[in-house]
Parts: C-alpha cells; sequence; structure tokens
C-alpha cells in the first residue's frame, strides 16, 4: 500500500512538472510593461528647460521611476547598471519649440540606452519614448496650427517635427532573440541527450520476462506519461496565462515578438 502511494504521489509530480516549468518560463517574459513604472530613468534638463510643459507632462506621467540629474552623473550610474536609461532635454529646449514655426529647427532630445544592461528594457524604453515625442509632437501642432489659423499666417511644412529623438546605445550587443535561442539549443541537446541516453540502456539491457511487458514499462508507459504532461501543460497554460498552443507557437517565431 505504501508503494502504491509513494508511485502515484511520484507520478502526479511528474505530471505538473512541466507546467511548473513552463509557468515559470512564461510568467519571467509575459506582461513585459506590467511594471516599467518602477524602472529608474533619469530625467536631464536645466533648470529653464525644467519650466518647460513637456518636460512637466513627461515626469508627471510617471511612465518610468523618473529621477532628475545630471548628464554627467547618469551616464555613470547608467554604465554601473543604477538606473536604465537617460532622457536628456538639450540645451534651449524650450526656446527651440518656440521658435519652431519660425526657424524650423526642432527641439532635441536624447535617449541613452544600454542594451548590453538589459535588452528588454532597452526596447521599452526606446518604444516608450518615441511614443512619448510622438503624442507631444501632435499636441504642438495641433496647437500651433490654431493659432497660425488665426492669425491668418502659412503652416509651415513639418510642422508634427517640433521635437526630434535621437537615440543612444551606450553598450550595444547582438540580438540573439533575448537569449532564447540558445536556451532552446541547450533545452534541445538536454533532451536529446537523456532519450540517447535510455534508448542504448534499453538495447544493452536484459529483457527479463515476457517481451510485451518489457517494452510497456520501457517505451509505452514513458510515451504516455509524456502526452499526458504535454495535455496538463496546455491546459493550464491555456486556462492560468490565457496563452493557447497556436498563439505560443506564433509568438515563438514571429520576430515581431521583439518589438515591445
Amino acid at each position: 500500500m505504501k508503494k502504491k502511494v509513494i508511485f502515484t504521489l511520484l507520478i502526479g509530480f511528474l505530471t505538473i512538472l512541466p507546467s511548473l516549468y513552463s509557468g515559470l518560463f512564461l510568467g519571467a517574459i509575459r506582461d513585459p510593461y506590467g511594471k516599467i513604472n518602477q524602472l529608474p530613468v533619469a530625467l536631464v534638463a536645466n533648470s529653464t528647460d525644467q519650466a518647460s510643459p513637456i518636460y512637466q507632462n513627461i515626469k508627471a506621467s510617471k511612465t518610468f521611476g523618473f529621477k532628475q540629474e545630471s548628464l554627467s552623473q547618469a551616464k555613470q550610474e547608467l554604465k554601473a547598471g543604477q538606473i536604465f536609461g537617460i532622457l536628456d532635454f538639450k540645451a534651449n529646449f524650450s526656446k527651440s519649440l518656440e521658435t519652431f514655426a519660425m526657424t524650423q529647427k526642432p527641439a532635441q532630445i536624447e535617449l541613452f540606452t544600454s542594451s548590453g544592461l538589459n535588452f528588454s528594457a532597452q526596447k521599452i524604453l526606446t518604444t516608450a519614448a518615441n511614443q512619448m515625442v510622438t503624442d507631444s509632437n501632435q499636441a504642438i501642432a495641433q496647437s500651433t496650427i490654431t493659432k497660425l489659423n488665426t492669425a491668418k499666417m502659412a503652416v509651415p511644412t513639418g510642422i508634427s517635427q517640433a521635437i526630434v529623438l535621437k537615440t543612444h546605445d551606450i553598450s550595444p550587443v547582438k540580438n540573439n532573440a533575448e537569449g532564447l535561442a540558445p536556451y532552446f539549443f541547450a533545452l534541445t541537446l538536454f533532451v536529446g541527450g537523456i532519450i540517447i541516453n535510455q534508448v542504448f540502456m534499453r538495447l544493452f539491457a536484459s529483457k527479463k520476462g515476457k517481451l510485451k511487458t518489457f517494452y510497456l514499462w520501457q517505451f509505452a508507459l514513458p510515451a504516455g506519461m509524456s502526452l499526458i504532461q504535454a495535455a496538463v501543460m496546455t491546459l493550464l497554460t491555456a486556462v492560468i496565462f490565457h496563452f493557447s498552443v497556436l498563439s505560443w507557437a506564433v509568438w515563438l517565431i514571429s520576430p515581431s515578438r521583439l518589438d515591445i
């Protein structure tokens, strides 16, 4: 009786083990935007440009964990891994916005990131910064067009490019699919090694008892367990993460999954 209980518990543990493994994996890669408001990012601007509505709106948005710093200090912290990005409002940012309709010289913001520190954070920061600049440009363009129409003045070309974002990666790394490519290679080799070991063990093992019983316990039972594990893993993944097998396969082979 004791052996049956232990055997049942062992089978149950082996059944949920792949589900636990996939759950930890999906939990680590799903919802990358869940807590980006805690991602430390430095805001750099002189005292005059800190009064700019654009600067104040970005700071108040709390998209990231913003903190005001000097550029030199921020770069040191970025290299040390204490922050994940820098938004640097270049000198005369406010003045450039005020005179853009006449001079056509856009205000500049520079984004410093480090993909070598964290590739996912670099992608998130770049995407979010571009979106913030796009939203700001749209708001500025609408306001400027309204003023020019009221004054019956011509609307200049490029009115929607009042702010230009320049990006700098201080520690670029080659894109290897966020480490998933070597992960799957290692996993494949690991599983392949187990299979090869099992095959050789079966080839050199003595076939005691009936031949059908031998192959049932040595091959059919592990194969059946694998199917049960796959079914349980698929079910739990779909119920807990709302992530179907088809969407998972499409996500894995799609290059767009890196554009986060």
